[in-house]
């Protein structure tokens, strides 16, 4: 899926102003995952990054496991509780499972 920024503000000079130009709290997938969200550490849950969408904010309320790759052979943990800001501008999708229990995500995206 390719991104299309064309809305990027630009001051006087040309210069790109890096702005949030709106949220949404659900992925692109054809049945949404809409925040919050449920997850469990039996099962993999895939997030469809919604086109033009810059950056992927997360509050899970146990520890998350976040990766690129669908098997979670490397992954980063969400300590549960805490907001995490993830760049997705180039990122089609991303995968999710709990550490070690089941929890809640909450999570929006942010648009430029």
């Amino acid at each position: 899926m390719s991104k299309n920024y064309s809305n990027i503000s630009k001051d006087g000079s040309a210069r790109v102003i890096p702005v949030a130009s709106g949220i949404k709290t659900e992925d692109a997938t054809s049945t949404p995952q809409e925040s919050p969200l449920a997850y469990t550490s039996a099962a993999v849950i895939t997030i469809e990054i919604p086109e033009n969408a810059a950056e992927l904010i997360v509050k899970p309320t146990t520890d998350l496991r976040v990766s690129e790759e669908v098997a979670m052979g490397s992954y980063f943990v969400v300590d549960g509780g805490s907001v995490h800001i993830f760049p997705v501008g180039r990122t089609d999708q991303l995968y999710l499972i709990g550490d070690s229990a089941s929890g809640t995500l909450n999570f929006y995206f942010h648009f430029i």
